[in-house]
């Protein structure tokens, strides 16, 4: 189409020089190139003009549908919007050798059912538009049901699902404009045929005519509907040329396209392809041509037509041997001038500006009529299409949940617990790779965020004043606190805690006879610690501490979180209290019904001194307390100090970085990791000071780990928390609100508060120095209160209200 534009302004072009020898002539060829460029000067006005109209499709769940008149008949177009993604990542998942039949393979499954493909830049959200036309609404209802149950079957084969969205969402990933009615330039447009009748160019006002009066028609209209514009300027493949690409090339030239449109720059970037399967006559066509243009290479002795004719004849079998290529007819358009550049310059495409939008909207959406200019489409075939296939698109990542980071594409990383099917994890790495940070980081989330309930078993004591930021306490293990008195007076949880004595002590079934007997005849712990005989004298301390004043029950009924520490020694003591903790935690959350998300956290460090002695049976009591909404979160220096069954459990595993070769052997038996995620979690990035950097997270689903820079709250750090826990002393404020209140006020809110306080620019640039390793301007200026003027500090603490807000379920 666009040859009809080139050649309508030659023609006009030369017309001057036809009308020395002959006015008809002159007037003829003004005609056929007025009629050749009509569609592109009809679009062109009624965009600047009218603008463009979002069709009034109705709408049945996520299908759409809309009426075409057809003479007498109406024909039913309907339609759906599919998101494609997945959990297994895309291109780095496939090796280069590879990436060609797997390319293939997918693109032949999409475009089978003729799509519109839309790539948005920067998210790399990658749509799918399915659309059906029969004379019979169900029938049409029926055939793209079909056609979607057919994709979604055969895309799992390659690790991709599609999701249905609604067509209001669709939308609005479009930067459409509502367009202002311009009365003027329509006045102008109506004036100009009677002007230049006027001025007695007759032919000239008749064909002016014919061209306005259609647009002002639909302009007088519409001028009560609400219309849009849609800014930008748009590129469109004029031509695919028949390019041999090595498998390695097509591989990189791909990832080439996907740093492009994935860069931040690329916000409000699109690909636009729509695809046509061509019939088995047009392949035979495209033959004879190839021939046909080898014959004249080889006649007039063109070496470059020669090529061409040989390329085009071997794409037509098979471009690399062993994949068959369908051949398919393609629009393709992008408004981003880089990746038009890229195409020209690498893919061996013919790009060229789109003057008009018409033709990009009539392939999302928009109905446009028989007057209005389109580019039409290209021959091509599947491989020349994979730099867009769906590999394009990044891992799916969760949009909400406890924030760990970036992915290497800077998009953050969030870990959802409550889209799991439990919330039940392992953190693992070697000592000092931050797996202690990293727990106070979830937990401080957990808590300010979303308001849950935790519990810390602690054996370094490091916990004991983080707690007391989030209002809680500390108990002290090495001396007995809560009350397990009424597990004598039932049998079956007297039973039960003789199994977990028996387990963790290692007591042989005599032994364990006689201390049923002796827990059977006792009223307390401490009478039965009295009667135990010499040969289970280690039973005694461990037996006391549990006769303590406090049910469990009574800090979760208050929502107050705690620490219980042991000594490092205690490590059995700490396994016993674990196991009946568990129990009570059980107890206490089975009565109130089964939920669907996490309510309370189990948080266990350094659990290999403490799970290596934990009974098959507790480990059936930790899988089945998902229905109860408890979640237990261990870390540990090493990957075996976990039960294979333990692992069986949890449906997430953190392993920081550096690892030792002999741990990341152990995780890859467990779970898959590419070449890539090796180097990624076993070095270490040059740095002057040590600080916890990089991570892979793995999802139980997820066919690859996630690589992850790790990123903490400041008040993770212990110079962070320790200084607001001293504020809150010191001016009488709840810690945990200060806390909340340092992570919920972002910097414009600061800004805000010091305009108030009527501080000097040069104050104010004190105040926004960043200090320590993760301070942020905020944290620094609220929690370093010695060297803040007092009135900023009142004024912040003015604005925290007393009462805590509305308890959030953890997402």
């Amino acid at each position: 189409m666009m040859n009809r534009i080139t050649l309508a302004f030659i023609l006009a072009a030369t017309s001057p020089f036809i009308l020395v020898f002959s006015a008809e002539a002159f007037y003829l060829t003004l005609l056929v190139a007025y009629i050749l460029a009509f569609p592109f000067l009809y679009t062109l006005l009624k965009e600047k003009l009218v603008g463009y109209e979002i069709p009034d499709y109705k709408y049945v769940d996520y299908i759409f549908m809309r009426k075409i008149p057809r003479g007498k008949t109406i024909d039913y177009e309907v339609g759906i919007v599919l998101k494609l993604t997945t959990t297994a990542g895309a291109l780095e998942r496939v090796s280069h050798l590879n990436f060609a039949e797997e390319a293939n393979t997918v693109l032949d499954v999409i475009t089978s059912k003729s799509p519109t493909i839309v790539i948005k830049g920067g998210t790399l959200d990658y749509y799918i538009v399915l659309t059906h036309r029969s004379n019979n609404l169900q029938e049409a209802v029926e055939a793209l049901k079909k056609k979607v149950a057919s994709l979604k079957r055969e895309l799992l084969t390659s690790s991709f699902e599609v999701i249905p969205i609604r067509f209001e969402e669709y939308l609005e990933i479009f930067p459409f404009k509502e367009k202002k009615k311009d009365w003027k330039k329509a006045a102008l447009a109506a004036l100009l045929p009677p002007v230049l009748w006027f001025i007695k160019l007759y032919f000239f006002s008749i064909l002016a005519f014919l061209l306005t009066y259609p647009v002002l028609v639909e302009f007088i209209k519409k001028r009560n509907e609400k219309l849009y514009d849609f800014p930008g300027t748009w590129y469109s493949v004029e031509e695919i040329h028949s390019v041999k690409y090595t498998r390695a090339g097509l591989y990189m030239y791909t990832q080439v396209i996907r740093n492009a449109i994935s860069s931040t720059t690329a916000e409000n970037t699109f690909i636009v392809i729509k695809v046509e399967p061509a019939q088995t006559k047009e392949q035979a066509a495209l033959e004879k041509s190839a021939q046909r243009k080898y014959i004249i290479g080889d006649m007039f002795n063109k070496p470059k037509t020669i090529l061409e004719a040989l390329r085009e004849l071997e794409r037509t079998q098979r471009r690399y041997g062993d994949i068959e290529e369908a051949l398919l007819k393609v629009s393709i358009y992008t408004n981003n001038k880089t990746i038009a550049r890229k195409m020209s310059s690498l893919l061996g495409f013919s790009v060229s500006l789109l003057p008009v939008k018409s033709p990009v909207l009539s392939k999302l959406f928009y109905k446009k009529s028989v007057l209005e200019y389109d580019t039409g489409l290209r021959y091509c075939y599947t491989l020349d299409l994979a730099f867009f296939s769906p590999y394009l698109c990044k891992r799916y990542m969760w949009e909400k949940g406890i924030v760990l980071g970036t992915d290497e594409g800077g998009n953050v990383v969030r870990l959802n617990l409550a889209a799991l099917p439990n919330a039940h994890g392992i953190y693992v790495g070697g000592s000092g790779t931050g797996k202690s940070i990293m727990f106070k980081n979830i937990i401080t989330q957990l808590s300010l965020y979303y308001n849950a309930n935790f519990c810390i078993l602690d054996i370094t004591g490091e916990y004991r004043d983080f707690i007391e930021l989030f209002g809680g306490i500390v108990v002290d293990c090495t001396k007995p606190f809560f009350c397990f008195r009424h597990l004598l007076l039932n049998p079956i949880k007297r039973e039960y805690l003789l199994d977990v004595i028996a387990e963790v002590y290692r007591l042989s079934d005599m032994h364990k006879a006689i201390l049923r007997k002796i827990l059977s005849e006792s009223k307390s712990f401490t009478e039965a610690a009295q009667k135990l005989p010499l040969i289970l004298n280690e039973l005694e301390a461990p037996l006391r501490r549990l006769d303590g004043n406090v049910h469990v029950s009574e800090l979760l009924s208050k929502n107050i979180p705690f620490v219980m520490y042991f000594r490092r020694e205690e490590r059995r003591i700490a396994a016993l209290q674990l196991m009946l903790l568990l129990d009570e935690i059980e107890d206490y959350f089975m009565a109130k019904g089964i939920v669907h998300e996490p309510r309370f956290f189990v948080f266990i460090d350094e659990a290999h001194n403490i799970l290596d002695r934990v009974p098959d049976r507790v480990l059936q009591k930790i899988k089945e307390s998902r229905k109860w909404g408890l979640a237990v979160i261990c870390c540990s220096q090493e990957v075996t100090a976990f039960k294979e069954r333990f692992y069986e459990t949890v449906y997430h595993v953190v392993a920081l970085s550096p690892m030792a070769r002999a741990q990341l052997n152990l995780l890859k038996s467990k779970f898959d990791i590419s070449s890539h995620d090796e180097i990624f979690i076993t070095t270490a990035s040059p740095r002057e000071k040590w600080f916890p950097e990089k991570a892979l997270l793995f999802i139980v689903g997820f066919l690859y780990p996630i690589r992850v820079y790790v990123k903490f709250t400041e008040l993770a750090l212990r110079e962070n928390y320790t200084r607001a826990i001293a504020a809150a002393q010191k001016y009488g404020v709840p810690a945990k609100l200060l806390a909340a209140k340092i992570l919920e006020v972002d910097e414009r809110k600061l800004e805000e508060m010091l305009e108030k306080c009527q501080l000097s620019e040069l104050e104010k640039h004190g105040l926004f120095i960043k200090e320590k390793l993760t301070f942020t301007p905020l944290g620094a200026a609220l929690i370093e209160y010695r060297k803040i003027r007092p009135k900023i500090l009142h004024a912040f603490l003015n604005s925290l209200q007393v009462s805590s807000s509305t308890p959030r379920h953890a997402k």
